[in-house]
């Protein structure tokens, strides 16, 4: 330990070896196994279900890119495959634990790569609890190197709210100590969380004391615009932030997350007023004030003066 609190990283994540699905599926799912395959032109495509992931064909590497520069990407010149952008830490859990002494990090959930792009493009309810169920199986084999450093966090699709029930209770059995959940609408068939086809799966996780975390996902399409079934992606906020504040022993839970959310109502609508009025008035005074008219005349007319010289000398880049 580096400390005598330990560090943690609440939002680990491993980058799944390319033949995870075809090593640990089921072996009826194995012809639609998630894989990375080549398609007409040469360039690597993440397959779900025999379809390929298009956002990131010919850029599979941007699933990790860890040691990338920001904007770095887009400066690399033709394909940057999953393989160049997977260091060995993110895949290997002995380099992970080199990763992790060298960060100064005790503990580390892990979270998924690969599993946080293919929910909303899988439909058949039966084929994504198999895909959670061997990424799940996986995941558990990286962490037993070290259960006391490496904890892992199950990955749950609730398209198929009885296989989620099964796969929640093996993976608690198999060692996961919570579960990941996609927030996209998509990945539960278009139904609230508060659906009672989930109620099953909420008194389960419940049961089985295993805390229930959310990640964004990796879509073609976006993905939270439909997250409230209204358009509000201001929903994910509220669901993720309000109960945390919340005391169940205090009084009614609903109650609490309406007075909650109402007072941050409230502040927004004061701290948006102030801001408005603020800029009126300020907007007013500057209009009446000669020497700021002034000086914006002069700084206008100055900076187009800088650009024509610019231009002039700078010519029109041809030879």
């Amino acid at each position: 330990m580096t400390t005598s609190v330990p560090i943690v990283d609440a939002d680990g994540h491993v980058l799944e070896p390319a033949d995870t699905w075809l090593k640990y599926i089921d072996p009826d799912f194995k012809d639609r196994a998630i894989r990375i395959e080549r398609d007409n032109e040469g360039r690597e495509v993440l397959l779900f279900d025999n379809k390929p992931l298009e956002s990131l064909r010919g850029q599979l590497g941007a699933l990790g890119g860890i040691e990338l520069e920001d904007g770095e990407l887009a400066r690399i010149d033709g394909e940057y495959t999953y393989e160049m952008g997977s260091p060995a830490g993110g895949y290997e859990p002995h380099a992970r634990l080199k990763v992790m002494d060298e960060e100064g990090i005790d503990k580390v959930l892990l979270y998924p790569t690969i599993g946080i792009c293919w929910e909303g493009h899988v439909t058949d309810p039966a084929l994504a609890t198999a895909y959670t169920r061997a990424y799940n199986r996986w995941l558990v084999d990286f962490c037993k190197t070290d259960p006391n450093r490496l904890y892992p966090v199950a990955h749950i699709s609730l398209i198929d709210p009885k296989g989620a029930v099964d796969e929640v209770i093996r993976a608690r059995k198999e060692g996961c100590v919570g579960v990941y959940l996609s927030p996209d609408l998509a990945a539960r068939s278009g139904k609230q969380f508060t659906h009672p086809d989930f109620v099953p799966f909420w008194s389960t996780v419940q049961d089985l004391d295993m805390p229930v975390g959310f990640h964004v996902v990796v879509r073609d399409k976006p993905a939270f615009s439909e997250f409230s079934g209204t358009g509000r992606e201001s929903s994910l906020f509220f669901f993720a932030f309000l109960p945390q504040f919340v005391a169940p022993a205090a009084s009614s839970v609903p109650l609490q997350i309406f007075l909650l959310g109402s007072l941050f109502v409230l502040l927004a609508v004061i701290t948006d007023g102030a801001y408005a009025l603020l800029a009126g008035t300020a907007g007013d005074w500057l209009r009446c004030n000669q020497r700021f008219l002034r000086a914006q005349r002069y700084l206008s007319g100055g900076m187009y003066v800088a650009l024509g010289v610019a231009a002039a000398v700078s010519g029109n880049g041809r030879e």
